[in-house]
């Protein structure tokens, strides 16, 4: 099955815009693809259409009129996280959303921007068992709650992105340039609009939050954001080495071949592109950032912020006027004590002794030249002492959690076979078709519970599931229709011993209790 793709929830009309641009572009040979693709998205345009629908009148008067005001200058502060992708930007997006004072997108939101409130809900449900537990790049926590990218909202809104060209279409060099750096009055105009409507989305419900954007692609448009939010928006801006920031963007290029719709270009050109485009967006970072005024700025470097992440979340707070705190602290904390374990990919590559798996082609002079130049910008200073972050009681109490979660599954096994047998006697119906609403019960209990799902939990899961539709086999007739004797084994015939689709809804059920008890990561960081 083709994987899940990042415009899989994007409406109908953004996947036309997208084909007919590259129409001359697309081979027969992701034909399955696009199919797969347009097939989950139109079932997000049918949830998220009776909203799109509503609110497109005030949507489009408010943001996308052509002589209406964008400017969302009122209000609680806005943070922007910036920094080249492969940067860390992702970590420190983490660290800041563990802040329960600000409201992040949240990925249900970024790969279905036009939906809202209750389509939103209804997407995070459908996606909590059919997302991964890891990014297809690299071994970072993922999951529908998860703090997201507004970038990937304004390419699924309206491909106001440099991402449909950076990964889908690498051949279309120039646009993806283009959207990058917001070249043209156009896309300017298009890019500003969109993240200002999505934007009004995500707070509108939520007054007194702070805003907290995260966006590698934001890193070239700190301009419009500043035009955007005006004086309230301020900037954590991360750098890192420039050495394996290049490594892995390439590393990254190639594992996210299965999201490209053409053939990919080779190693070493793909390698070149990203030096260039890497050196030309600090480039219009640091000259951006630098017009800002006093405290709407904080640079944190990454090897900093692994050696001391507090120490240097709280200084960022303290430059940008946020106000530090001992909940903040201690949400943050949390959260680093949970991800103690990761390794970056160079780390995992020295510690198993092999070269990469992948041809990420050849440092050149060129790269040289331009790694030099960024570490004289950013890299001069000595690194800041380490400081580690003490152990608690937390991971034992997460511990007795997940063991409790083994005695809670046979519990709502039995609650539901109970709530089961209630309905048919009621109903004088089985529901045979809605048996896996049982098994997506046993499933969410788990992890409720647990907190934390794993593989032998959503194991666990659909075997209490399939145990219980065997518990309701023989009883279930004779509950739901009063039959008796040979009837009830008439009635067990003919729905279970013979071909029918009470076995699809079952496979279905059980499926559902094991992704469900499977999912690891269902609470955002810091909760």
């Amino acid at each position: 099955m083709p994987r899940a793709h990042f415009l899989g929830l994007a409406p109908l009309d953004t996947w036309a815009r997208l084909l007919w641009i590259s129409r001359e572009r697309v081979r027969a040979r992701y034909f399955l693809r696009i199919a797969f693709c347009l097939w989950t998205s139109h079932l997000a345009t049918v949830v998220t259409l009776p909203e799109r629908i509503v609110l497109a009148p005030w949507v489009w008067w408010r943001f996308f009129r052509r002589d209406a005001e964008l400017g969302l200058h009122a209000g609680e502060p806005v943070v922007a996280v910036v920094g080249y992708y492969r940067s860390g930007t992702t970590h420190l997006h983490y660290l800041l959303s563990c802040d329960r004072r600000f409201v992040t997108p949240r990925w249900y939101q970024a790969v279905s921007p036009k939906g809202w409130t209750i389509s939103w809900a209804v997407l995070r449900w459908v996606m909590i068992p059919m997302t991964p537990n890891r990014r297809p790049q690299d071994d970072v926590a993922f999951g529908p709650d998860y703090p997201a990218e507004d970038d990937f909202a304004c390419c699924g809104w309206n491909l106001s992105s440099s991402l449909p060209w950076r990964f889908m279409f690498p051949s279309y060099a120039e646009r993806m340039t283009r959207w990058q750096f917001l070249e043209g009055d156009r896309e300017r105009d298009r890019f500003r609009r969109t993240l200002a409507a999505f934007c009004w989305k995500l707070t509108v419900l939520r007054p007194g939050k702070r805003l907290l954007l995260k966006s590698p692609g934001n890193t070239a448009r700190v301009r419009e954001l500043a035009d955007v939010f005006g004086e309230r928006v301020r900037f954590v801006h991360i750098v890192r080495e420039p050495e394996p920031v290049v490594r892995s963007n390439v590393r990254m290029a190639r594992r996210l071949e299965g999201y490209a719709l053409e053939d990919p270009p080779e190693p070493q050109v793909t390698r070149d592109g990203i030096v260039e485009e890497y050196g030309r967006t600090e480039g219009v970072a640091r000259e951006q950032l630098a017009a800002l005024g006093a405290g709407r700025v904080s640079r944190v470097r990454y090897q900093d912020l692994v050696a001391d992440p507090v120490g240097q979340m709280e200084r960022a707070y303290r430059e940008l006027g946020l106000g530090w705190g001992e909940g903040v602290e201690a949400a943050m904390t949390g959260y680093l004590r949970s991800v103690a374990a990761y390794r970056t990919e160079d780390q995992k590559s020295k510690k198993a002794g092999d070269a990469p798996a992948l041809d990420l082609g050849a440092e050149t002079e060129r790269e040289r030249e331009v790694c030099a130049q960024l570490r004289q910008a950013y890299h001069t200073e000595p690194a800041v002492p380490v400081r580690a972050v003490e152990p608690d009681g937390r991971a034992d109490r997460a511990a007795a959690r997940r063991k409790l979660a083994w005695i809670a599954v046979p519990i709502a096994a039995a609650v539901c076979f109970g709530a089961w047998m209630g309905v048919a006697h009621l109903t004088h119906n089985r529901f045979d078709a809605f048996v896996w609403v049982w098994g997506t019960a046993i499933g969410m209990a788990a992890i409720r519970v647990a907190g934390r799902g794993s593989k032998w939990l959503g194991a666990w899961a659909a075997v209490w599931f399939v145990v219980l539709v065997g518990a309701s086999v023989y009883p279930l007739p004779e509950v739901a229709q009063g039959w008796a004797g040979p009837d009830r084994w008439n009635a067990i015939r003919t729905a279970y011993a013979t071909p029918n689709n009470n076995y699809v809804w079952i496979v279905l059920g059980t499926l559902a209790a094991w992704r469900f008890g499977s999912r690891e990561h269902v609470a955002p960081p810091g909760r």
